[in-house]
């Protein structure tokens, strides 16, 4: 007989697989395109909660640049995933989507969002795709990201405005190229 404890963890492990495609959104350019909003924010704080018997954590973020969209000083933002107690059997469940989207208190990264308003009207911030901020041991800030970003690229938004369609070869942008790589792709015709 399955103890209550392995028959919750497999629940959820069931309907954390069924709603993992969710979390994976476009990559590369198509997701400054689908987003609402795009910033460059911290997460201040995270707490869990359950919604429609799935575990949601919930990053309060503050804004540090906007790139596209207006989103106000502070964002919440929800991801599925994380620990919370179950409501009915009142032990902690952790669920985590594959390929999913983590967050982490004291955080700095690219977010993109997509707005969602609940029933009473308040609007939430669906963090559908994120770019690390990586911090080097020398204090200069880099982004991680799945993009394939070029110096010509990087290059060519500083100076121009606009990015070029040559690919020349692919680098780790540093934060403030990347930023104004994005916010050069936001005003391009």
């Amino acid at each position: 007989m399955i103890d209550r404890r392995r028959f919750v963890s497999l629940l959820c492990a069931v309907a954390l697989a069924a709603g993992a495609a969710a979390q994976s959104g476009p990559s590369g350019s198509e997701r400054l395109a689908s987003a609402d909003v795009v910033v460059l924010a911290r997460c201040e704080s995270i707490s869990t909660e359950w919604r429609g018997g799935k575990v949601f954590s919930i990053a309060r973020y503050r804004l540090l640049e906007g790139i596209k969209g207006d989103a106000g000083e502070e964002l919440t933002v929800s991801v599925l995933g994380g620990t919370a107690e179950h409501p009915t059997l009142g032990v902690p469940v952790t669920t985590m989507a594959s390929h999913g989207i983590s967050v982490r208190s004291g955080e700095e990264a690219v977010l993109y969002l997509a707005r969602r308003a609940d029933r009473s009207g308040t609007v939430e911030h669906q963090l559908f795709a994120k770019d690390d901020v990586i911090v080097a041991r020398d204090g200069s800030r880099s982004v991680r990201t799945d993009r394939r970003v070029t110096r010509k690229e990087v290059t060519a938004a500083a100076r121009a405005g606009g990015p070029p369609t040559v690919v020349v070869r692919h680098v780790r942008p540093t934060l403030d190229e990347y930023v104004q790589l994005l916010k050069a792709e936001v005003s391009a015709p």
